[in-house]
């Protein structure tokens, strides 16, 4: 294949972001800090969806997952950001799992 052609590739995240209006998934964070503002939850065909609004490098982006573990811990955040305090986490992985700390 020419380097020509490779040029001319993007990847699919960059290509559809979806019905979310987010910037990205929330995965992609690990191991970094950021604030999370604000949260919401959804149904689409991939089930349930949180996004959050998040600060991080002093800029305020929307994120999401569908990850189970961490919409079980955005459920526990959500009670401290509808009372307008904001909530500062540390992404990390472990083997398969994506959870706050």
């Amino acid at each position: 294949m020419s380097k020509k052609k490779d040029e001319k590739v993007v990847n699919f995240s960059d290509v559809y972001k979806g019905d979310m209006d987010s910037e990205g998934q929330i995965a992609e964070l690990v191991n970094k800090t950021f604030v999370i503002r604000d949260v919401s939850f959804d149904e689409f065909n991939l089930g349930r969806v949180a996004i959050a609004t998040i600060e991080i490098d002093g800029k305020t982006e929307k994120r999401h997952t569908f990850s189970s573990v961490l919409i079980k811990q955005l459920e526990e955040v959500k009670k401290y950001t509808d009372e307008g305090i904001g909530v500062r986490v540390t992404l990390k992985k472990r083997k398969n799992y994506y959870y706050f700390e």
